[in-house]
């Protein structure tokens, strides 16, 4: 006997058969056409919680409630208080940001994104080729350079670093007496 899931109610069920046919589907087009559905009956908190900033670029933003308005251990005003300030607050930051992002925001992609790219195009047009350019015409400079280096400086200082290699300093601590 196989044991079959308990079902719970008849969105689950729904989707199980929903799912069962297009895994029993056996043309590529209907299961590409045709995407899963998810039998959800309403979008939860957790469906817009999607983290924006991955790479943690702005931890140092730190702006909730708890971080701003902090309350000492000694002085707590009252929980009434305390929640009406909280939701004026959050709303207030919430409604700035909104509004300041719908007007600034698309503006400043744009240039973000035009200096990024006129940034980019002058690395790869301009600065590596010269730079690879650069390397390549006194490459040979470079090698006569060390071979100067290393044919006079090295013996110079290393005769330098044996001379004063004999050289010792011992250091004496003496009193003075009053006389």
């Amino acid at each position: 006997m196989t044991s079959q899931p308990i079902l719970r109610n008849t969105q689950e069920r729904d989707s199980r058969d929903n799912n069962e046919f297009f895994k029993a589907s056996s043309t590529f087009e209907s299961r590409r056409l045709l995407p899963e559905l998810d039998m959800k009956s309403q979008p939860t908190q957790e469906d817009f919680q999607d983290d924006r900033d991955p790479r943690g670029n702005n931890d140092y933003i730190q702006v909730a409630y708890s971080d701003v308005i902090c309350e000492p251990p000694a002085t707590h005003s009252p929980q009434c208080s305390y929640q009406f300030t909280k939701a004026v607050y959050a709303n207030t930051s919430n409604l700035t940001y909104s509004i300041l992002t719908l007007l600034f925001g698309g503006p400043l992609s744009f240039i973000y994104g035009l200096s990024c790219g006129v940034i980019s195009f002058f690395f790869v047009w301009l600065v590596t080729p010269f730079v690879r350019a650069w390397f390549i015409l006194f490459g040979l400079a470079g090698k006569l350079w060390m071979s100067i280096v290393k044919s006079f400086y090295n013996p110079l200082f290393e005769a330098f670093g044996r001379f004063f290699s004999n050289i010792n300093i011992t250091l004496r601590s003496s009193t003075i007496q009053n006389v």
